[in-house]
């Protein structure tokens, strides 16, 4: 059976408090500037209209893109999309990491509604993703059949997310990151108070269509268990800058230049 082919389009990260300052920075951005809210719209109107491309969606390649997220506590039940950004406390090492790894992922089965590729057929398989909407669920265990015929326990999930994505150059990367000794208590302070601005350009997957949406669909292996459900909207884009930011001062703890080929921290 297919998955259900939902998505939400709605921010549904808990922001600290003391980042509304700087997200309300955002709604206030140029409008040359795309915000996740203005994508999150036009990634609306494409799922809603059966990938046909419209009004929001249509103008916004060659644009920049800029959005701030409060990463997602990592952790054995973490609920972080691909492309997500995360931070975690490392007791052994007494150290706080905050960072944003672009996830990878192969869209040979992600489908549009209609059943058929939702990706033009010139894409590569493998993409690569930085995800800004995201929306993690976990349902009940239950006990399958895997390939080897053997009984698992398995606890399915489900991702829904709107993301920045490209074709892979490498098997994902490691944008940078931001980390600092620290107890666990100064890990989660810094964890409720650390935020991610990444800034971009838009571009496209074929002339007129910058957005794409689908959901994953394994049913023609048989394999009964796999990965857990994964659908959304992908903008074709590129990720330019990762600035890792204290949105109790203000002050970017690290910021990362995103090199075009070799890509790394400046």
């Amino acid at each position: 059976m297919k998955p259900a082919f939902t998505l939400f389009l709605v921010a549904l990260t808990t922001v600290p408090a003391a980042a509304s300052a700087l997200l309300a920075d955002e709604a206030a951005a140029k409008p040359s500037v795309a915000t996740a809210a203005e994508l999150e719209r036009a990634a609306a109107e494409v799922r809603a209209s059966g990938g046909t491309p419209g009004p929001l969606s249509r103008g916004l390649a060659g644009r920049r893109f800029q959005f701030t997220l409060a990463p997602r506590e990592r952790g054995p039940k973490n609920e972080i999309c691909t492309g997500y950004p995360s931070w975690g406390w490392y007791p052994e090492q007494k150290r706080f990491e905050v960072n944003l790894i672009e996830g990878v992922h192969d869209s040979r089965f992600f489908l549009d509604p209609a059943g058929g590729q939702a990706m033009p057929a010139d894409i590569p398989s493998w993409l690569e993703l930085v995800a800004f909407s995201c929306r993690y669920t976990r349902e009940p265990e239950r006990r399958v059949l895997n390939m080897y015929d053997e009984t698992v326990t398995y606890e399915p999930t489900r991702q829904e997310l709107v993301a920045i994505a490209r074709p892979a150059t490498g098997g994902g990367f490691a944008m940078g990151g931001y980390s600092v000794a620290t107890d666990e208590a100064g890990a989660r302070r810094l964890g409720g108070i650390m935020v991610v601005r990444i800034s971009g350009t838009i571009g496209e997957w074929a002339r007129g269509r910058t957005i794409v949406c689908g959901a994953d669909d394994y049913s023609a292996l048989d394999v009964p268990v796999l990965v857990g459900d994964f659908s959304g909207c992908l903008v074709k884009g590129r990720v330019d800058r990762v600035e890792y930011i204290d949105s109790a001062t203000g002050e970017v703890r690290r910021d990362v230049r995103v090199k075009a080929k070799r890509r790394g921290a400046r």
